[in-house]
């Protein structure tokens, strides 16, 4: 089983905007706050490699709790559930 091509574009916009986030955050001097968002996309490769049932839960639950951490941070959460994502980035 594999994610949709739609779900699958959401994933890949949710890790370039993590990635620039990061980048962000670490020229601001927030290290624990990289390591958080890191911990919170790491594994969205895998998982769209070894799509299973749950993989869709498990990733808005680490993205959740990321967001819990830094209220103040990007919802990547709203890219699986409803805003859309451009078509180019």
């Amino acid at each position: 089983m594999t994610p949709t091509p739609d779900l699958q574009r959401r994933l890949m916009y949710i890790l370039f905007r993590a990635l620039n986030d990061a980048r962000s955050l670490a020229l601001g001097g927030r290290s624990e706050q990289v390591a958080e968002l890191a911990d919170a996309v790491e594994n969205l490769p895998s998982e769209m490699n070894h799509w299973r049932d749950d993989s869709l839960e498990s990733i808005l639950f680490q993205l959740r709790a990321y967001e819990g951490k830094f209220p103040g941070a990007a919802r990547y959460s709203q890219y699986l559930e409803s805003v859309p994502v451009p078509d180019r980035y």
